[in-house]
C-alpha cells in the first residue's frame, strides 16, 4: 500500500504542475480535452478514455 500512495501521491504531484503550466484537462497524448467526468473521478487523469484504454494496451 506504501507504494500505491507514493505513486498516487507523485500522480496528484503531476497534475499540480500540469495546472500551473496550464496543460491540465488536456489529454498528454492527444491534446484533446479530458471529459470533465473522468476528472471528477480521477483528478491526475493524464489521459482522456479513449487514449487511456490504448494505453492500457499497450498501443501508445
Amino acid at each position: 500500500q506504501s507504494d500505491d500512495n507514493r505513486r498516487t501521491l507523485q500522480l496528484v504531484k503531476e497534475a499540480l504542475e500540469r495546472l500551473k503550466n496550464g496543460s491540465y484537462g488536456l489529454c498528454a497524448s492527444c491534446q484533446e480535452e479530458v471529459q470533465g467526468r473522468r476528472l471528477e473521478a480521477v483528478p491526475w487523469a493524464r489521459h482522456c478514455i479513449e487514449c487511456q484504454e490504448k494505453d492500457e494496451q499497450g498501443l501508445l
